[in-house]
């Protein structure tokens, strides 16, 4: 999923995007993949952070913005951290 967040195809990156953003609030609630995304977590944010800082297209701001307030919102311990 982190890998094809820097895809150069829109609508891959769209998909991806959607499934971080309804993959994140599972993880209070499903033990593995609080543990998997603890454990990659900070790769997330940073694929995130290098999209956003401009490896991706303007139109996809919002989709990465998604998944920056699912993080805050449902992993902001682990978010502080990374």
């Amino acid at each position: 999923g982190v890998l094809s967040l820097k895809f150069p195809e829109a609508p891959t990156v769209k998909s991806s995007c959607g499934f971080f953003t309804e993959l994140l609030p599972r993880c209070a609630e499903i033990a593995p993949v609080g543990q998997v995304v603890h454990e990659n977590g900070k790769v997330l944010l940073q694929a995130v952070l290098e999209g956003i800082g401009g490896q991706a297209s303007r139109s996809l701001m919002d989709h990465f913005a998604e998944i920056l307030f699912a993080l805050n919102k449902h992993c902001f311990s682990h978010l502080s951290v990374w």
